[in-house]
């Protein structure tokens, strides 16, 4: 389970590797993570976390946007549930 003080603690490292991001890349590899330890929290919900702190320097992948990103002309038929998590 994931208490206040868990969540706070974890996205407060999280924040604090991402915000050194600029000077090492392996940085944002380690704060996506950090917040993927969380229960309940996958690639795309920590990508979340990181977006709404800054917005301006990390993108919110969603699993939708795996998708629009590799539609590919009409390879895969529509939003293809073999490749999408919705």
């Amino acid at each position: 389970m994931n208490t206040a003080d868990v969540i706070c603690a974890t996205t407060r490292d999280a924040f604090a590797a991402f915000t050194a991001y600029e000077s090492d890349e392996d940085i944002f590899a380690e704060a996506i993570t950090l917040i993927s330890t969380l229960k309940g929290v996958d690639l795309a919900t920590a990508s979340l976390f990181l977006s709404c702190f800054d917005p301006a320097n990390c993108l919110f992948f969603s699993d939708d946007l795996y998708c629009y990103l590799h539609w590919m002309g009409g390879e895969f038929k529509g939003w293809d549930p073999r490749i999408c998590a919705s």
